[in-house]
């Protein structure tokens, strides 16, 4: 059969004050490598139609309504059936209410289980629940800790951002982590609260907030200052790691999820610490991690659908696996459909393996540089780049009033996050594109001309993105990075708009970084948001992977 791949790699529109280029970077060619999959669980969507019971004791029957799935079940005997998103069920798309995790006991039995209902039917998709690692290089501690330590600021034009604004309280960033440490003297005051079960409105966490009743009825008691929704049973270790709870705070180490709040949002001008590029805007701390760093798929879903049901306008992920997770896909596409942002990490692999979430379509990735503006020798890049930020040697806050630099993508992802914000607090009526787009056409330039595998658009200045006005903004949805197709007519969907839009241009070339591109449509006066930009005619392509 023939079959042609691609990496949706971009196209250009054109204004009346001349052109405005945007290169959407994609993925070429099949994922080779997976991460291991430690838990022996099991994430199913099922068929619309399909049942298959829940079981929470092996007493339990197995039972369902397929033939072909009882026989599985009867094979495999999952000591649990628990559907996922329960408290959220009747307020989601069918993408996600289908959705069940099924406890295998050993991978590899649990491996075996998704080939088999991945080739039935009645299931959409079969997937290991796989564990996230964060992404993040080592940390040390100096002894004077000072705003004159935070060189990246003055790399993304923060102070002059600062002028015109430090961001918005109405705007609140997600962090899905590994926790924040909300008593940190660098945090107090610059985390949301949730106003309905702050008993006593004194706008921070404490004892008398406690009553054991979900006062605003989103099925989690006490929410104070957000979730920790780690179940990681598989994950043993010293912290909290068993049950869902009230308290997110942060266990790993001298931190991940603390440093990523304080790059965002860090007091300013408390004479203590640190400033955060976003000083103004509120972080909700979502933990999803465990002590150790890992971060199962199925808790940083039900984390995202926390965030975009809860008022998260940008949501940073700064952790990944090179397999792809459809389950995080759906919820990531959730978001989206309801104006959210996600910023994620590259990886810190050194190479061009794309990792997942940041090479998914839908969100913004981010590679890291030093402080010369080089690429950071341990940053991952590739086709699935859409900008770079400092993410080496970042002055952060440390768990327990400290603070020390830290390493990674981990903390590239929250300098974006951040910028977005500010964006956003600015901007409060534009769209997530509007946004978005403002964000890379205020990048500086950094490698070869345009985009490029390793910075994107350029490296992030919150400056530059603020005074810019409304910009163009064109993406491709459509086909998707990784895809392929038989067909002879391939329609392309995704967005071009721009204030003064005359038109935009779409293009292919062969492989991952063609030598030529070659036309394959010109349109004039018509402005698309996410629908058919061109149908591209195959026919007498070899076949090959493309770029678009």
């Amino acid at each position: 059969m023939k079959m042609k791949c691609w990496g949706a790699s971009g196209f250009c529109i054109f204004g009346g004050d001349g052109p405005f280029r945007r290169w959407i970077p994609g993925l070429l060619g099949m994922l080779i490598a997976a991460g291991p999959v430690f838990a022996g669980e099991v994430i199913v969507r099922l068929a619309e139609g399909v049942e298959v019971a829940t079981r929470t004791a092996p007493s339990d029957p197995l039972l369902s309504n397929s033939p072909r799935i009882q026989q599985v079940l009867e094979k495999y005997a999952p000591s649990r059936i628990r559907p996922l998103f329960t408290r959220h069920r009747n307020r989601l798309p069918e993408s996600l209410r289908r959705v069940q995790v099924w406890d295998i006991g050993s991978p590899e039995q649990a491996e075996r289980a998704v080939r088999e209902l991945a080739d039935l039917p009645e299931v959409i998709y079969a997937e290991p629940n796989r564990a996230f690692r964060i992404t993040q290089t080592g940390v040390t501690l100096p002894d004077d800790p000072d705003f004159g330590q935070q060189w990246y600021l003055s790399m993304i034009g923060a102070p002059q951002a600062w002028q015109i604004t430090r961001g918005s309280a109405q705007v609140i960033v997600g962090v899905i982590d590994t926790g924040v440490d909300y008593n940190h003297e660098d945090l107090r005051g610059q985390l949301w609260i949730n106003a309905a079960e702050d008993l006593n409105n004194n706008g921070v966490r404490d004892s008398l907030d406690f009553n054991g009743i979900d006062e605003d009825g989103n099925g989690y008691v006490d929410d104070v200052i957000g979730w920790d929704f780690t179940d990681a049973p598989r994950f043993p270790d010293g912290g909290d790691f068993l049950d869902p709870d009230n308290d997110p705070m942060d266990e790993f180490g001298s931190g991940h999820g603390t440093p990523v709040a304080g790059i965002i949002a860090a007091a300013q001008n408390n004479g203590r610490g640190i400033s955060g590029i976003a000083p103004g805007v509120r972080v909700m701390a979502l933990r999803a991690g465990t002590a150790s760093g890992f971060l199962e798929e199925d808790d940083v879903a039900e984390a995202i659908l926390y965030a975009v049901e809860n008022g998260c306008q940008v949501v940073n992920l700064s952790f990944g696996d090179v397999a792809i997770s459809y389950l995080l896909r759906d919820a990531i596409r959730y978001g989206i459909r309801r104006g959210v942002m996600f910023v994620a990490a590259a990886g810190n692999g050194g190479n061009a393996t794309p990792t997942y979430p940041a090479a998914f379509e839908e969100t913004i990735s981010v590679s890291a540089v030093a402080e010369d503006g080089s690429l950071a020798p341990f940053s991952s890049y590739g086709s699935t780049i859409d900008l770079a930020a400092p993410g080496q040697e970042i002055y952060a806050p440390l768990i327990g009033d400290q603070y020390g630099a830290v390493n990674g993508t981990s903390f590239a992802a929250p300098v974006v996050s951040a910028v977005l914000a500010l964006i956003r607090s600015q901007y409060p009526h534009w769209s997530a594109e509007q946004v978005k787009g403002a964000l890379l056409a205020g990048t500086t330039e950094a490698g070869v001309f345009g985009w490029d595998i390793f910075f994107g658009h350029g490296i992030v200045n919150a400056y530059r993105s603020l005074i810019g006005g409304e910009q163009g903004f064109a993406e491709i949805l459509y086909p998707e990075a990784n895809g392929g197709t038989a067909a002879d007519t391939v329609a392309i969907v995704g967005t071009a708009f721009s204030p003064n839009l005359r038109g935009y241009r779409l293009f292919y070339g062969m492989g991952e970084t063609p030598g030529e591109y070659v036309p394959i449509a010109e349109v004039f006066g018509e402005q698309v948001v996410r629908d058919t930009l061109a149908l591209w005619q195959t026919t007498g392509l070899p076949d090959t992977g493309y770029t678009l």
